[in-house]
């Protein structure tokens, strides 16, 4: 009983000095203190728990206009959805700033978070469960899966096209369905027909 007490006194006081370690995080990303950052995280400081004030590092970096922090964070495995206490999310606060690199770097990662959460929300028949979801540099995302019936297949490329997108019939060439979006601003779907894994395609919008 006595060690539970003081184990409890030791996460009681390690809650401010973890609160101070993440407002530092937050300031250094605000300052573009790249090696400062570093060392925080390295310290222990979390890339998407808000500081005391509710601003999280990534979206500090988004309002100081700075790619290299935002990319910086990113390649420590930021989380592209996460808000700050306002509901604000990184994209549309990168929207509101207009800084053109930096939604470049986004906005990938935002592709492939929501297909990822759609993939995981899906049946298991044409979800997540027994497939690989992957994202190339170019920003295209990739998803192979064995042991879907042909339907199925075509399912999971309307799935991975995105909620209330419309597409077209399918036009077959070369092995592959291509799926044209009515919608100019939705990304463009492939399936390899007759593949063993299936694989689908699917390509930002430009």
């Amino acid at each position: 009983m006595r060690l539970l007490g003081t184990l409890a006194l030791i996460a009681i006081a390690a809650l401010p000095a973890q609160a101070a370690i993440q407002d530092d995080l937050v300031a250094a990303a605000a300052s573009g203190d790249a090696r400062q950052m570093v060392k925080l995280v390295h310290a222990g400081a979390d890339v998407d728990t808000a500081n005391s004030h509710g601003d999280t590092p990534l979206l500090a970096a988004i309002r100081r206009h700075d790619p290299l922090v935002v990319d910086l964070l990113l390649s420590h495995g930021a989380s592209v959805t996460e808000t700050d206490n306002r509901g604000v999310a990184p994209l549309l606060e990168a929207e509101r700033d207009g800084t053109a690199s930096i939604l470049a770097l986004l906005k990938p990662e935002v592709a492939f978070a929501e297909a990822y959460q759609r993939l995981s929300l899906a049946p298991g028949r044409y979800g997540l469960k027994g497939g690989v979801l992957e994202r190339q540099r170019s920003g295209t995302l990739i998803y192979t899966r064995w042991g879907m019936t042909y339907d199925q297949a075509l399912i999971a490329a309307r799935v991975l096209g995105g909620p209330g997108v419309e597409y077209a019939n399918p036009e077959q060439a070369s092995g592959k369905l291509r799926f044209h979006a009515l919608n100019t601003r939705a990304p463009q779907v492939t399936l390899a027909i007759a593949a063993s894994p299936w694989r689908i395609e699917v390509q930002p919008a430009d």
